[in-house]
């Protein structure tokens, strides 16, 4: 709580990256007592080793329901809950806001046009459809976007990437990852294809 204060008054951010906390085995992070004690706390992806999804949609459904079992006794009191909302806000404007950015963040006149769409026409939706948001953020499974333009710039089309090849950066990047894995036993002398899976 002390540090919660310390961080709050010169407003210091969190970036926080449920996934990542989940795959390292790291404690929960308590998120709404931050946001309680004035902490600005933004939704981020981590980098790809301790995230691999990159999905910023997963780390916002992760994150909406992670927090409620915040030090693990499940204590912590539906009212201070994040909502749908709180989750989007804190991704969309607040992320930006922490950045020190006011050309991102919303969607209005005059800014980047970053824009990211999904499809919940799918069965994992259904009876989901009071409240949207909360539907694409508690119901769903499905995190590829069915649309995505930044800067204006189409970039995602019906789930499928505009102008790149999936399956070339898939083997480009399987094939830097045997790179890397080769160089690091080098380096070490451990064989890494041998030792126990933990990932």
């Amino acid at each position: 709580a002390t540090d919660m204060q310390r961080m709050a008054r010169p407003g210091v951010a969190v970036a926080h990256c449920p996934r990542m906390l989940v795959r390292l085995g790291a404690r929960v992070t308590p998120v709404h007592a931050m946001r309680a004690a004035g902490v600005r706390v933004g939704f981020g992806v981590d980098g790809g080793a301790s995230n691999d999804a990159g999905s910023m949609l997963g780390e916002l459904r992760l994150g909406l329901l992670m927090h409620r079992v915040a030090g693990g006794e499940g204590n912590v009191p539906w009212q201070q809950w994040l909502s749908p909302y709180d989750a989007l806000t804190m991704a969309t404007r607040g992320a930006a806001a922490i950045l020190g950015r006011d050309d991102i963040g919303r969607i209005a006149p005059g800014l980047c046009a970053d824009i990211t769409g999904f499809d919940l026409s799918g069965v994992g939706y259904a009876g989901a459809r009071t409240d949207w948001l909360a539907g694409l953020l508690v119901a769903g499974s499905e995190n590829r976007a069915a649309l995505t333009m930044v800067g204006g710039g189409l970039r995602v089309w019906r789930g499928q990437l505009v102008g790149e090849d999936e399956g070339r950066i898939r083997t480009r990047t399987d094939a830097a990852t045997a790179r890397l894995i080769e160089q690091a036993a080098a380096a070490s002398g451990l064989d890494y294809r041998r030792m126990p899976a933990i990932a």
